[in-house]
């Protein structure tokens, strides 16, 4: 569906998105440019070590845009990802560090990657910062992948919790 805006009001949508991007934090205007653009359309699945190098890209890409945006506080620790693989029923998710347990996960009969989950610390959102959890497909993701990913991503924040409450 194309919308026909007036140039008046797409004057105040841009402004309106320039006042946001003021009022957020160095961490989150990086996400937000990250994240820009379409989302994949193509539901045809990646070959296993297209997956895995589109994942390592993506986390380089993310560490290298907080390096630039001047983040005095950044390591490259504040930023990790995992790739989600999909067999069946069955979702894994794998460090993006681990490139050989990526290419297990995505080896087995029938499995394929979803997409990234990414988590970002946060340093300027509150007294002790705080992480972001956030998936980029690397496909056209049906209902029910959709589910699958936003699941992992919140099984994946909740270990991370649970693994802070004890230290």
């Amino acid at each position: 569906m194309v919308r026909f805006y007036s140039r008046a009001a797409k004057r105040n949508l841009k402004a309106g998105s320039r006042k946001m991007e003021e009022n957020m934090s160095t961490a989150a205007r990086v996400r937000r440019q990250f994240r820009f653009g379409r989302p994949p359309k193509s539901t045809e699945h990646l070959r296993p070590l297209i997956a895995v190098d589109k994942a390592e890209v993506s986390l380089a890409d993310l560490r290298n845009r907080m390096r630039q945006a001047g983040t005095k506080w950044f390591k490259d620790e504040h930023v990790r990802a995992m790739l989600v693989t999909v067999d069946g029923t069955d979702a894994r998710i794998t460090s993006v560090d681990n490139r050989e347990k990526m290419l297990a996960n995505l080896t087995r009969p029938g499995a394929y990657a979803l997409g990234c989950v990414f988590v970002q610390f946060d340093a300027d959102a509150g007294n002790s910062g705080q992480n972001a959890y956030f998936y980029v497909p690397f496909i056209g993701l049906t209902d029910d992948e959709r589910v699958t990913i936003q699941a992992a991503s919140a099984r994946w924040a909740a270990e991370n919790a649970r693994l802070e409450g004890m230290n």
